[in-house]
């Protein structure tokens, strides 16, 4: 029986040019393993990223002095252990403001976790379904729905903001 994957939270697109940064990101507080790092890049993503795509990457930051590796064994098995180096840190002390909106996505990531998505995933998968056989009519409808909606929350964010 296939498993059932995560729902995607973060779009591969939006991680694209951001990997290295984060996994400097989840370093920077304590040393890790690769599978641990793949899962807590799994926590946001919604699937496990693969060893494909984050070996290459500690590869990167290591030949680049920005983590240092540490070999040990564990229950017979070899397990490397990857901690950032203060060049680590200073790197991303220089690219703070991106470290802040990084910081910020994932922080907007786990709060959006919480909410109701499967009700917003059958909606769009049944606006996907019936728009194209709608009547002008009914496509103005949905359009305006969907503008209702847009301007619902901003006001709902505006006004969150205000209170702050």
């Amino acid at each position: 029986m296939p498993r059932k994957r995560k729902e995607v939270i973060m779009p591969a697109d939006a991680m694209r040019g951001k990997l290295k940064l984060l996994l400097l990101y989840l370093l920077r507080s304590e040393s890790k393993h690769g599978y641990s790092l793949m899962k807590e890049l799994s926590e946001f993503m919604g699937h496990m990223p693969s060893p494909g795509t984050v070996y290459p990457a500690l590869r990167d930051l290591l030949r680049d002095g920005l983590i240092e590796v540490r070999i040990r064994a564990s229950g017979g098995r070899v397990v490397k252990e990857y901690s950032i180096t203060e060049e680590g840190l200073k790197y991303l002390e220089e690219r703070s403001d991106e470290v802040r909106r990084l910081a910020r996505m994932l922080t907007a990531v786990e709060i959006l976790k919480r909410a109701d998505l499967d009700t917003m995933k059958k909606a769009f998968k049944k606006l996907l379904e019936v728009l194209p056989d709608l009547d002008e009519e009914g496509q103005a409808r949905v359009l305006n729905a969907l503008k209702e909606c847009g301007e619902r929350l901003i006001k709902v964010l505006e006004e969150a903001g205000r209170h702050d």
